[in-house]
């Protein structure tokens, strides 16, 4: 998750994607990234409070 707060890597306008600069579909791009990794985060948390402890 450092892709989003290492600003010399994305601080550019190209390449673009449907005209929209580099900078801002990059950073777009973490959102559902993020819930995804937070979704299985989740999911995985829950099924071994459900297994109960060893």
């Amino acid at each position: 998750m450092l892709g989003a707060v290492a600003t010399p890597v994305f601080a550019r306008a190209e390449p673009r994607l449907f005209g929209v600069p580099f900078f801002h579909w990059y950073q777009l791009a973490w959102v559902p990234l993020t819930a995804a990794c937070l979704a299985c985060a989740y999911l995985a948390h829950r099924r071994a409070r459900r297994a109960g402890p060893h």
